[in-house]
């Protein structure tokens, strides 16, 4: 298989919660990546979440430094594919089209 990714990905498991942009009332739903890259994020997912196409809203926290801070990421984009996982989780690649990194230093 050729590999396609413009990037390079880095195994990371992270609580990530996430929002369908299409609806305004649409609650977060918290799921974790699998693997992050500079443009997009792998996710486990409950089943059914989203499906492909949809523009989605994600925040999760990067730990920087050990006992320094750590890093917010908000970011919204495009889920541009959903693929069966076992049990009741789907697998869900997101690609990143705007991100903000927030940083927070860690208090006494």
């Amino acid at each position: 298989m050729i590999e396609r990714r413009a990037q390079q990905r880095f195994p990371l498991r992270l609580q990530v919660l996430v929002r369908n942009l299409a609806h305004d009332s649409a609650e977060q739903q918290m799921g974790e990546s699998l693997n992050v890259s500079s443009r997009g994020l792998y996710l486990l997912m409950p089943k059914q979440s989203f499906e492909a196409g949809r523009r989605v809203e994600v925040s999760f926290w990067l730990p920087v430094g050990g006992s320094t801070g750590s890093s917010c990421v908000q970011g919204s984009g495009r889920v541009v594919r959903v693929e069966p996982q076992a049990g009741e989780k789907m697998g869900m690649a997101v690609a990143l089209e705007h991100v903000n990194w927030l940083r927070v230093e860690a208090t006494g």
